[in-house]
């Protein structure tokens, strides 16, 4: 069994990742549909994000 102060030594060695930035540059080769299927695979958005991200990338 761990005692309080143990248990308050490892909670502390706890940190948060820092955020990611991440750029998205519309290219002529990846198509939009590879590109949703990334924003849903790495990111874990929903289909619906994913396309208004990926539209959001290609009218820029």
């Amino acid at each position: 069994m761990t005692t309080p102060s143990t248990l308050q030594k490892q909670k502390s060695k706890v940190q948060k990742m820092t955020p990611w930035n991440v750029i998205v540059m519309d290219d002529p080769v990846n198509l939009q549909g590879y590109v949703t299927m990334v924003f849903k695979k790495v990111f874990g958005y929903p289909e619906s994000k994913s396309e208004t991200l990926m539209m959001e990338v290609h009218n820029m």
